[in-house]
C-alpha cells in the first residue's frame, strides 16, 4: 500500500467486513449476469438452429454465436445493414473456410450481453431469433424490415437502456 500512496488508514478500512461482503456481493452480480447471458446465448442458438441456421460449432459455449448465412443467401455485410434498418445490431463476421471477401463475409456474429443488461430473459430469446429470422428470409423487402422496426421498438418498452431516461 506505501508504494502505492495509500495511508495506511485506508488499508485498515479496506480490510474490514463490510467491503469484503461488497466484494462478494459484486462478484456473485457479476457471475449471475454471466450466468444469465450465456443461457440466453444458448437458448437463442438453439431457436436460431430451429429456424434452419447453421451455427459455428454447433452452439455456443458463452454469450456469443457465429452463424453461416451461406444457406440464406444473404452475407454478413447484407445481413448487417438489413437488420440495422429493423433496429437489431449484429455484427458481420468471416466463418471458417469463407470464400467471401473479408469486407463481405458469409457469416454474422450474435452476442446477448447488451440485451441482457437490458432486463431481457432466457425467454424472450425466441421472439429475438424470430425479429432475425424475418428480417433475414425477406432481404430485399422493405415493407417487412419497416414493420419488425416498429414491431423491435415496441418490444424493447419493456427493457429500458439502464441510465437513459426517456
Amino acid at each position: 500500500f506505501k508504494a502505492a500512496g495509500v495511508r495506511p488508514e485506508y488499508k485498515q478500512w479496506c480490510d474490514s467486513k463490510g467491503v469484503r461482503h461488497e466484494g462478494r456481493r459484486y462478484e456473485v452480480n457479476r457471475q449471475k449476469k454471466e450466468f444469465l447471458a450465456a443461457t440466453s446465448a444458448r437458448t437463442l442458438a438453439d431457436a436460431m438452429k430451429a429456424r434452419g441456421y447453421q451455427l459455428f460449432s454447433g452452439g455456443t459455449d458463452n454469450h456469443l454465436m457465429l452463424i453461416d448465412l451461406e444457406n440464406k443467401s444473404v452475407s454478413g455485410l447484407q445481413a448487417e445493414k438489413i437488420l440495422g434498418k429493423a433496429g437489431i445490431v449484429i455484427n458481420r463476421n468471416a466463418i471458417p473456410f469463407d470464400k467471401r471477401a473479408p469486407r463481405d463475409p458469409g457469416g454474422m456474429r450474435l452476442g446477448t450481453p447488451g440485451i441482457t443488461a437490458r432486463g431481457f430473459r432466457p425467454e424472450n430469446m425466441q421472439q429475438v431469433a424470430e425479429f432475425i429470422d424475418t428480417v433475414i428470409s425477406h432481404p430485399d423487402d422493405e415493407p417487412v424490415h419497416e414493420s419488425v422496426r416498429k414491431n423491435v421498438a415496441e418490444f424493447c418498452k419493456q427493457f429500458p437502456v439502464p441510465g437513459i431516461d426517456d
